[in-house]
């Protein structure tokens, strides 16, 4: 990657992230030219469990979610981007595949937006790639237990 490319973080990866379990600088240091963004479907993923865990309680870690997130240029989901997803969950339908709606959002975010995206559900995105999906796999960064 010698010019500076545009990659989402994905649920997955941001839960990781916030979870210590991958940490920012290997990410930085596998990806030095990459600008990390996210898409609007994850902001809410995100703050969906932010809300869950201030009201159990946990108001100081929903908060350092939530704030977490506003460092991040967030993609929004538009009407080119909503087409698409829909186009390719007929075409996966018809080859009797699914997937779920949110990461169709995600992934047709990503195409649209000329974004790659870095996930740990890698298989499943990986059915997007003749769409013109760019995966990396988040699993090398995982911390061992």
């Amino acid at each position: 990657m010698d010019k500076l490319s545009k990659i989402c973080l994905d649920s997955s990866v941001l839960i990781a992230l916030e979870k210590a379990r991958i940490s920012a600088e290997d990410l930085r240091r596998e990806f030095p030219h990459a600008h990390f963004v996210i898409s609007v479907i994850s902001a809410f993923e995100q703050a969906y469990g932010a809300y869950i865990l201030i009201q159990k309680g946990f108001k100081q870690k929903g908060e350092e979610i939530l704030d977490g997130l506003k460092g991040f240029r967030t993609y929004p989901l538009t009407f080119e981007a909503a087409l698409l997803a829909a186009k390719i969950s007929a075409e996966l339908r018809s080859m009797g595949k699914k997937i779920e709606p949110k990461d169709l959002f995600i992934a047709a975010i990503c195409i649209q937006n000329e974004l790659e995206l870095l996930t740990l559900n890698v298989r499943h995105f990986e059915l997007l790639s003749p769409y013109g999906l760019r995966v990396h796999n988040a699993r090398p960064f995982l911390k061992k237990k």
